[in-house]
């Protein structure tokens, strides 16, 4: 499937949940992938359309499946979350969502606040 067939499929899928007027959830998110940075945005455009097109009164949160690769259910091959190794690397998929997140909040990603 095409990264464009899959997004649109994600997509719909959003529409249909938010349609039923219940909570949306996403649990157990992971994105098994070969491409590191076809994965990044993967998983932020999962959040943006979450957060575009789930109401906020439904909105349930999304929960990623595991912290490090190592440990997935799936097997640390198919590199599916948001750290990888024994030191927790970070991803560019922990990156993505991480400035997404800070810039959706208003929040510079590049500095600290003390």
């Amino acid at each position: 499937m095409s990264t464009a067939d899959l997004e649109t499929k994600i997509e719909e899928s959003l529409k249909d949940l938010a349609a039923t007027g219940k909570m949306v959830r996403i649990s157990e998110l992971d994105i098994k992938c070969t491409d590191l940075n076809a994965q990044a945005d993967l998983y932020k455009f999962i959040f943006q359309q979450y957060i575009e097109l789930v109401p906020d009164a439904q909105k349930g949160g999304i929960t990623i499946w595991g912290i490090n690769d190592k440990d997935s259910w799936v097997g640390e091959s198919n590199a599916p979350l948001l750290f990888s190794g024994n030191k927790f690397e970070r991803k560019p998929a922990y990156e993505a969502l991480y400035v997404y997140l800070c810039e959706l909040a208003g929040i510079n990603p590049y500095t600290e606040e003390e």
